[in-house]
């Protein structure tokens, strides 16, 4: 009995089918930005990507709407599960302004 060569990927499978257009996009970023304080514009961030998928460039611009990197990289690892891009969540870590975060996110995801 042949058996078949089966090849398993260690990815997590997304849920999206499609992500937010550009004009979604747009208008999701300016509810973001409207906020004035760092948590209510995350609240509002988590959100919109829970209700919505968005790209990994989509995520990263995102990011870049917080003031502190703390927030930046609390949103990145929330998002992780609502990318459509997923084989391009690496460009959320443009986002970053230490290479000490891109380390906790890239921890954190290897140990989901």
């Amino acid at each position: 009995m042949e058996m078949d060569n089966e090849i398993v990927y260690d990815q997590p499978v997304t849920r999206c089918s499609y992500a937010m257009s550009s004009s979604e996009f747009a208008d999701a970023s300016e509810s973001v930005k409207s906020k004035t304080f760092e948590d209510d514009k995350l609240t509002v961030a988590k959100q919109i990507c829970r209700t919505n998928c968005m790209t990994s460039d989509q995520i990263r611009d995102m990011n870049n709407l917080f003031d502190f990197e703390d927030t930046k990289l609390e949103f990145a690892k929330y998002a992780y599960d609502y990318v459509y891009d997923i084989s391009d969540y690496y460009k959320v870590n443009d986002s970053f302004e230490f290479d000490m975060t891109i380390d906790e996110l890239n921890e954190y995801l290897e140990n989901r």
